[in-house]
């Protein structure tokens, strides 16, 4: 393959060997990675009274939304996914004992979802100071004390966006590479 447009960035964060054969393999798996997934991005605003009753109790009993959300005008909800497919792709190749595959593929879904939401993010952040407002950072369910619970909020809104989303037991949103987080907005 050579001369590969493998990014950086995605090297960086995969930490893998930096030789052609290795970047060269990767990058086939990135090509094969883009073409499984289905990304969703969504954002939904809304004020601190309703996020406050959309996510009771876990809001109110966590010092750290309380100190984040103080003085914002708005809250916007954030979330991406990337489908099951990749995911799904990951386990098979693990299942068969291409245990190297199976993990970059996953490592690249990790990488993926995370690409979105900071776009998402930066999308957010733009059209704030476009309206002189400024933004608080992103938090997700279980960061600091604002529990993991408040990922089943997160899943009843959307449900009607992504019909495949779930919720395991243990709070893990499925697909797997599906990232939510809160954004508050202040005024400028």
């Amino acid at each position: 393959m050579s001369d590969s447009k493998l990014p950086q960035a995605l090297v960086d964060y995969l930490r893998i060997p930096d030789d052609q054969d290795t970047k060269d393999r990767v990058e086939s798996l990135r090509q094969e990675a883009l073409g499984l997934i289905r990304p969703i991005v969504w954002h939904r605003d809304i004020t601190t009274e309703e996020f406050h009753n959309l996510f009771s109790p876990w809001s109110q009993e966590s010092e750290s939304i309380t100190s984040l959300l103080c003085g914002a005008e708005r809250i916007r909800l954030l979330a991406a996914s990337l489908g099951s497919a990749l995911e799904n792709e990951s386990r098979v190749r693990q299942a068969k004992g291409n245990v190297f595959e199976g993990y970059i593929l996953d490592r690249i879904g990790s990488y993926l979802v995370e690409r979105e939401m900071r776009r998402l993010d930066r999308q957010t952040s733009r059209q704030a100071l476009s309206r002189d407002q400024i933004c608080g950072r992103r938090y997700s369910p279980g960061y600091g004390d604002f529990p993991l619970e408040a990922q089943t909020a997160f899943h009843r809104l959307l449900r009607p966006v992504i019909p495949e989303i779930s919720i395991s037991p243990g709070l893990m949103l499925y697909p797997e590479k599906t990232v939510t987080a809160l954004k508050p907005v202040y005024p400028g």
